[in-house]
């Protein structure tokens, strides 16, 4: 994907993107290169992002398979007979979800690497170029819902955004600011 000011220059970022693929005996495909004015058509959807004039937002794809992820985390949890540990054991799964492995996972993970917080993968740090802060609340609205629905349907115990937060889930909205500053993602999550 290449973006351009006018539709010269994406001319020649066309032509010159032919040219370095042949050199290297490859060619663009037909029917899946094209240039076309952004501001003039649908958004264009580009490895899980909707690419419109005025910002990049997180296709609504992505967005229904993250929101089918965390349902699934919580409708597999175990049911166990002490509520904090069990809903504490959910909210470390759903920060995996989250963040990604914990910088000791990693290092056990990498050993042989000499950085391995370099390759620490995971949604939030993937999505983090995406403009639309409204999604990114909808989603930590949706994640906090569901886990107060999973504490309420099997405890009968109401929790507020604060203990979920204290108990290890950290704000997708923090994540995600956090991670577009180059803070890595595991200096992000809660205390125990």
């Amino acid at each position: 994907l290449v973006c351009c000011s006018t539709l010269e220059e994406a001319k020649l970022a066309e032509s010159l993107a032919q040219a370095t693929l042949e050199c290297l005996r490859l060619q663009l495909h037909p029917d899946k290169s094209f240039i076309t004015d952004v501001a003039e058509t649908k958004p264009i959807k580009f490895l899980g992002f909707s690419i419109c004039p005025s910002e990049i937002r997180i296709h609504p794809k992505n967005i229904e398979k993250f929101k089918a992820s965390i349902c699934e985390v919580i409708n597999s949890q175990i049911f166990y007979e002490n509520a904090d540990s069990n809903i504490r054991r959910l909210l470390r799964r759903l920060r995996y979800k989250v963040c990604g492995p914990e910088s000791d996972e990693l290092c056990i993970t990498y050993s042989g690497l000499n950085n391995p917080l370099l390759y620490r993968r995971c949604w939030i740090g993937y999505f983090r170029c995406a403009t639309d802060l409204q999604q990114i609340k909808h989603l930590d609205k949706f994640i906090l819902a569901r886990v107060s629905d999973f504490a309420y349907s099997r405890y009968r115990i109401r929790l507020k955004r604060r203990q979920i937060r204290a108990w290890g889930l950290p704000s997708l909205v923090s994540t995600y600011y956090k991670s577009r500053r180059g803070i890595p993602v595991h200096s992000c999550v809660g205390v125990e």
